[in-house]
C-alpha cells in the first residue's frame, strides 16, 4: 500500500530556486519543491571575463540536487564556480554581492597593511 502525500510532507521537502539554463541571478525566481532525495539546493556561477576594458558577464544555473560538491574551476578567462547550500531557497546567487566582497577584501588587506606601516616604527623606538 502506498502513502500518500500530505499537504505537511509537501512542506518538509527543501525547496530552491530553479534556473536551467544560465541567467542573470534576479531572473531566476520560479521555486522547485524538491524530491525526497534532493536534499541539497546547487548552483553554479558563469562568469567570463569579455570586451574591452575587460568586464565579467555573470550568470547562474540553480536547481535541487541529489549531491554537491563546491569548486572553483577556471578556464583560461572563464570561472565555474559551484556553490551548495541546503536549506530552503538559499540558492538565490546575488551576482553583485560576489563582486562586491572580493574589493572588500583587497581595501581590508590595504588597511591593515597600511596599519603595520604606520605602527612598525614605533616598535623601534
Amino acid at each position: 500500500m502506498r502513502k500518500e502525500e500530505t499537504r505537511e510532507d509537501k512542506a518538509s521537502s527543501l525547496r530552491c530556486y530553479l534556473c536551467q539554463a544560465p541567467s542573470p541571478s534576479m531572473k531566476c525566481t520560479i521555486i522547485q519543491n524538491c524530491h525526497e532525495n534532493q536534499t541539497v539546493c546547487k548552483t553554479i556561477v558563469h562568469e567570463s571575463v569579455t570586451g574591452f576594458p575587460f568586464q565579467e558577464d555573470k550568470t547562474i544555473i540553480s536547481f535541487c540536487a541529489e549531491e554537491c560538491t563546491p569548486s572553483d574551476t577556471s578556464w583560461f578567462a572563464i570561472r565555474r564556480p559551484v556553490y551548495c547550500c541546503n536549506y530552503d531557497l538559499c540558492n538565490r546567487f546575488d551576482l553583485q554581492s560576489g563582486t562586491t566582497s572580493v574589493h572588500l577584501n583587497y581595501l581590508a588587506i590595504l588597511a591593515a597593511s597600511l596599519l603595520c606601516i604606520l605602527l612598525t616604527p614605533k616598535l623601534f623606538m
